[in-house]
């Protein structure tokens, strides 16, 4: 049984599933000769594959070559599993699909960064990252002008929404799921909890073209005066070590992404008089 394993760096999402399930496309196709050169040119095997698959496993003997790479099974590797990550994953399975996850996590003790890892088991039943959830959704700046002053409302309240053909974006999101805004431009400008699951209204008369996920919000950025004090994204970009972009609709993130947004967030509020 040959084992593909797909390493990201960033959180669990769906295209993870699909890059892993290409690669089998690739090299599940892969003969013994095939197999035999990688493993002399990536691996610097001494001796054939097939024998050191004997010495490895400690077989009395060596099994063909036919024999390899009969099956194959999938593991993807990152620091974090959304939901939906998770139904594909069952989905995968229950059609009889050999497709594994392996969470790890970062830490930093004293300025030292630290990895874990879980050992890899097969029958493991991997956990959601955020529970309920964490989520980034975009204000949609761009296309519709004013739609984010409708989302940052007044008060502590006010909401997350998608239109139109993007509106599916924050179906997902549940309530107590915690939501940053994402103004184009000028960063992370509200932070809040969701108050109920998602619901539908209509938009400039078009019935039901606008979901939206009520928030409460624990901070947030109502004038552009007051701009200076959102996350930017290369801010977290650089306390990451990443380059994600943010003109999705809606996205999960890792609970990393969220204590790095409000770590940004609390220092320019501290240095602001």
């Amino acid at each position: 049984m040959l084992y593909i394993f797909e390493i990201k760096r960033w959180g669990g999402d769906e295209e993870n599933l699909l890059q892993v399930l290409r690669y089998g496309q690739k090299f599940g196709r892969y003969n013994y000769g095939q197999l035999d050169d990688l493993a002399h040119r990536h691996q610097k095997l001494e001796g054939s594959l097939q024998k050191s698959h004997q010495k490895f496993f400690q077989l009395e003997s060596a099994i063909s070559e036919a024999s390899f790479n009969k099956d194959q099974r999938f593991v993807v590797v990152t620091n974090g599993v959304d939901r939906d990550t998770l139904d594909a994953i069952r989905y995968w399975k229950e059609n009889g699909i050999r497709l594994d996850c392996v969470t790890y996590k970062l830490y930093e003790i004293n300025q030292i960064p630290f990895i874990q890892f879980d050992t890899y088991d097969p029958d493991f039943e991997p956990q959601s990252e955020v529970s309920p959830g964490i989520y980034i959704v975009n204000t949609n700046s761009t296309y519709m002008e004013d739609a984010w002053i409708d989302m940052v409302g007044k008060g502590n309240d006010g909401k997350a929404a998608a239109y139109y053909d993007r509106k599916f974006a924050v179906q997902r999101i549940e309530r107590g799921s915690k939501v940053y805004l994402y103004h184009t431009g000028q960063g992370i400008i509200a932070k809040g909890t969701a108050t109920s699951g998602f619901r539908r209204t209509d938009y400039n008369g078009d019935r039901d073209e606008e979901y939206y996920v009520p928030l409460r919000f624990e901070w947030v950025l109502r004038e552009s005066t007051e701009w200076s004090k959102a996350v930017k994204p290369w801010e977290i970009n650089a306390r990451m070590g990443g380059g994600h972009r943010f003109q999705q609709t809606a996205f999960a993130i890792p609970t990393e992404m969220s204590k790095t947004i409000d770590l940004i967030w609390d220092e320019h509020n501290a240095n602001v008089e």
